[in-house]
């Protein structure tokens, strides 16, 4: 199961999101692909990654 962590309030579709499985700690980032304002992609952050990155934003 995913949880949304959030996302970009589009009406029309998919949109630019982070969520995060319950599971396993994966997250999973959509973004628009490079020069397009309509195709997305997924990006997938094992936890591990992911939990180095939050620590070293700021509080």
């Amino acid at each position: 199961m995913r949880k949304v962590l959030a996302q970009g309030g589009c009406v029309d579709g998919d949109c630019p999101a982070f969520w995060i499985d319950d599971e396993t700690g994966t997250v999973t980032v959509r973004g628009f692909e490079p020069g397009s304002n309509t195709r997305e992609r997924d990006v997938t952050i094992p936890v591990e990654v992911w939990d180095r990155l939050v620590a070293q934003l700021p509080r």
